[in-house]
């Protein structure tokens, strides 16, 4: 099933046992799903003013959920 959500490559296995009226050959397999979703978009907003002494706010977000921890460094100057 497809979805939106950007996320590490999954791995995954099979493994058969007691065949009937055959020989056990290979019985192990992996395989892996490649994740192929962008990875989310950080922006940040902010007033355009603010009254000295308050406080402003400048709100960062993502355009959408993200199944990896994101991490933003900043800086004020």
């Amino acid at each position: 099933m497809e979805d939106i959500l950007d996320e590490p490559d999954e791995t995954m296995g099979v493994v058969i046992s007691n065949p009937i009226n055959a020989d056990l050959g290979d019985s192990n397999a992996t395989g892996t799903i490649i994740d192929d979703d962008d990875m989310p978009q950080v922006s940040v907003d902010s007033p355009a003013a603010v009254i000295e002494g308050n406080n402003i706010t400048f709100t960062v977000s993502l355009n959408t959920p993200s199944g990896l921890d994101v991490t933003v460094n900043y800086a004020t100057s």
